[in-house]
C-alpha cells in the first residue's frame, strides 16, 4: 500500500507542477471560445458605417490554440492558430467567381457586413485564420503587444457595392497588422491576448483615393494543456491506488 500511495503522490505532485508552472517550453494553450472573439466595427469614405448584416454577424467567435514558449524572461509565440467560428446564415453575398464576377446564392459566413445598409453594400468573410508569431519581454505576468505580428494565413472576402459598381472575390491570406497597444497577461494557466487593431484599405481610386479604415476588438483567452507525461502518471497512480484497495477490501 505504502508504495503505491507514494506513486500516486508523485504522480499529483507532475500534474501539479505542469499546471503551476506554464513557462515550460513549447507549452500548448487552447483557446476557450466562450470567452473569445473580435467585433469588427469601422468607417468607409469617411462617412459610410460599417455594421453588421444581422445581429452578432460582425463579430468572429474565435478557436484553436497558441503554442507558446514562456522560459527565460521572455513569452514567444512559436505556433499560434486563431480560427473565426463560421456563422450559418445564410449571407449575402454568395461566393462571387467568374469573369465578369458573379454572386453564388447567398451562404454561410465568418462575418458579415453592410456598408450603411443593404442597398449601399455587402461584405462576407469566409474561412478566416489568424496566426500570431513574434516575441515579448515578459514582466511579471505582463507582455507589451506591440510586439506580435497578426498574420491572416486564410480567408477571403466577397463584395458587392452597388454604389460604387464594385463586385468581386478578394483572397486575403498574407495580410499582416500589430496591435496598436495594450497588454497581455499570463496568469496561472490562463493567456489572456487584448485586441485592439486598426487597418486601412484602399476601396476607390483616386487623389486621394477611398479608404475604408475597419476596427477589430475583443480578446483571446486560452487556458493551459497539461503535459501528457503528467496525465499518464496521475492515472497510472490512480490505477495502482484502486487496485490496492480493491485487494485489501476483499482481505476484509
Amino acid at each position: 500500500m505504502r508504495t503505491e500511495l507514494k506513486a500516486l503522490l508523485a504522480a499529483l505532485a507532475v500534474f501539479a507542477t505542469s499546471l503551476a508552472a506554464p513557462h515550460a517550453h513549447g507549452a500548448t494553450y487552447v483557446i476557450d471560445s466562450s470567452q473569445s472573439s473580435i467585433t469588427i466595427t469601422g468607417l468607409a469614405l469617411g462617412f459610410i458605417p460599417i455594421i453588421a448584416q444581422s445581429a452578432g454577424s460582425n463579430v468572429a467567435v474565435i478557436e484553436g490554440s497558441l503554442d507558446i514558449d514562456a522560459s527565460g524572461g521572455n513569452i514567444n509565440f512559436i505556433s499560434s492558430v486563431a480560427d473565426a467560428v463560421e456563422k450559418p446564415g445564410p449571407f449575402n453575398p454568395g461566393i462571387i467567381s467568374g469573369d465578369p464576377p458573379v454572386a453564388g446564392p447567398n451562404a454561410p459566413a465568418d462575418i458579415a457586413l453592410f456598408l450603411g445598409n443593404a442597398s449601399t453594400g455587402r461584405l462576407a468573410l469566409r474561412d478566416f485564420v489568424v496566426s500570431v508569431t513574434g516575441t515579448s519581454p515578459l514582466v511579471g505576468n505582463d507582455f507589451d503587444l506591440m510586439s506580435l505580428l497578426l498574420t491572416v494565413s486564410d480567408g477571403s472576402l466577397d463584395y458587392n457595392v452597388p454604389f460604387a459598381s464594385l463586385v468581386g472575390h478578394l483572397e486575403i491570406a498574407g495580410e499582416t497588422a500589430s496591435p496598436t497597444g495594450g497588454t497581455g497577461s499570463l496568469v496561472g494557466t490562463t493567456l489572456t491576448i487584448p485586441i485592439n487593431v486598426s487597418l486601412e484599405f484602399e476601396v476607390l481610386a483616386g487623389d486621394p483615393p477611398g479608404t475604408a479604415v475597419v476596427n477589430l476588438q475583443g480578446q483571446i483567452v486560452a487556458e493551459l494543456v497539461p503535459e501528457p507525461g503528467a496525465i499518464v502518471m496521475l492515472g497510472l497512480g490512480s490505477v495502482s491506488l484502486i487496485a490496492v484497495g480493491r485487494r485489501r477490501f476483499r482481505r476484509a
